[in-house]
């Protein structure tokens, strides 16, 4: 059986994948690809951080950016998970249920 913590990780990373292609279509592959590095690396410093700053109101404040930044990116896709949900999908984890949005799904 598949973790649905997993699984809807996988969901929102396809879902941000395909809003970034559809974003960058047309300026290649090395856009998207700087992109997509320049975001891992800043939310790797933000939760870096959040687990190692030596103030503790940093480390408060890096954990909540972190938070919100997935949030943020979360809801950009919300529309689409909900089409791939209603289109059967087969990369949406059936056993997950069908929300009544995809936040739902997400949270």
């Amino acid at each position: 059986m598949r973790d649905p913590a997993a699984a809807r990780t996988e969901a929102a990373r396809d879902a941000m994948l395909a809003l970034l292609g559809a974003v960058v279509e047309g300026r290649g592959d090395e856009t998207a690809m700087a992109l997509r590095i320049e975001a891992k690396l800043a939310h790797a410093t933000l939760l870096h951080r959040a687990t190692f700053a030596s103030v503790g109101m940093d480390a408060v404040q890096a954990e909540r950016l972190a938070h919100r930044n997935v949030a943020t990116c979360t809801k950009l896709v919300a529309g689409y998970l909900d089409v791939q949900l209603d289109d059967g999908n087969p990369n949406v984890d059936p056993t997950l249920g069908k929300p009544e949005s995809a936040i739902a799904l997400l949270e």
